[in-house]
């Protein structure tokens, strides 16, 4: 039997929770942006150096279906190569909020720095395979 286990990056989309402190850190940046008005300081958690990467529902979806009309098997890991420190994550939305925000780096714990994670196997094989649905 053919076994494929997928293990997912940080993933987000529109419907995600945003409010109650279980909400993903797009969704607190976006929220905390959108409540601020203009030239008002959000708090942001750590030093803003944290480095991690966000892959949207849709790239997730796509990313089971290559997996599972692939010849892969066993744990393969599907999310987004592209990293971002959370202080980029915050100048995003700010920019695409058209809004001037003055930032406050909070004292909180902000965890691991980066995450380890490789979509090598996963991209290497996809590729060679050219894949289309």
């Amino acid at each position: 039997m053919t076994v494929r286990i997928a293990r997912f990056q940080n993933c987000y989309d529109a419907e995600g929770i945003w409010t109650g402190g279980r909400e993903k850190a797009p969704a607190a940046v976006c929220r905390k942006i959108a409540e601020a008005t203009n030239g008002s300081t959000i708090e942001v958690w750590g030093d803003g150096t944290a480095v991690r990467s966000y892959t949207h529902v849709d790239d997730m979806a796509d990313g089971i279906y290559r997996l599972m009309h692939s010849d892969l098997d066993g744990v393969v890991n599907i999310g987004c190569s592209e990293y971002v420190t959370v202080s980029e994550l915050v100048a995003v939305v700010v920019k695409v909020a058209d809004k001037t925000i003055n930032i406050k780096h909070g004292t909180s714990q902000v965890g691991v720095k980066s995450r380890n994670f490789s979509n090598e196997r996963i991209t290497h094989r996809l590729e060679s395979q050219s894949l289309t649905h």
